[in-house]
C-alpha cells in the first residue's frame, strides 16, 4: 500500500508518498482510481465533496507525479469533487507552475489551510482512517 487516506467530515485526505516516479506511478494511479470508485462517501453515506492531496513529503515532482495528479483532478472534476494540493516546498510548486497545474489546482502550504478553507469547515474536524480498497489496516497491538 502506498496511499494513506483519512476521512475528515466531508473531505477525504490522501497522503501521497514522497516520491512518485515511473517505478511506482502505475501502482499509485491504480490505487487512486480504486479510491475514487469506492471511497467518495463518508461513514454516514454522504458524498465527499473535497479531496485534499497531501504531498507535503515530496521534495520534488517528476513528470509521472504531475501526470498522476492531473489525471486525478480531471477524474474528480467529472464527479463534481474539488481537488486541493498541499505542498509547502518551493521546487514542487515551481514544477506545478511550469506544467500549468497551479492555475487549475488550488495549492496550500498546510493541511489545516486546505481543510479550513473548505465549505462546511465546521464538520471537517473528525478524523476517521480509511484504507484504500484491498488493503486492510493492521490494528496496533
Amino acid at each position: 500500500m502506498t496511499l494513506q487516506c483519512e476521512q475528515r467530515g466531508a473531505a477525504l485526505v490522501v497522503a501521497l508518498p514522497a516520491e512518485v516516479d515511473i517505478s511506482n506511478a502505475a501502482e499509485i494511479g491504480g490505487e487512486l482510481r480504486a479510491l475514487c470508485r469506492s471511497r467518495l462517501v463518508d461513514a454516514q453515506d454522504r458524498p465527499v465533496r473535497l479531496v485534499v492531496v497531501d504531498w507535503s513529503a515530496a521534495g520534488f515532482l517528476t513528470m509521472a507525479g504531475t501526470a498522476l495528479l492531473e489525471d486525478l483532478h480531471r477524474h474528480l472534476e467529472q464527479l463534481d469533487v474539488t481537488t486541493r494540493v498541499v505542498t509547502d516546498r518551493r521546487l514542487p510548486r515551481k514544477i506545478l507552475h511550469l506544467v500549468g497545474l497551479d492555475g487549475r489546482l488550488p495549492l496550500f502550504d498546510s493541511l489545516q489551510q486546505a481543510l479550513a478553507d473548505a465549505e462546511g469547515a465546521n464538520s471537517i474536524g473528525a478524523r476517521q482512517r480509511i484504507d484504500p480498497p484491498g488493503h486492510a489496516h493492521a490494528s496496533p497491538g
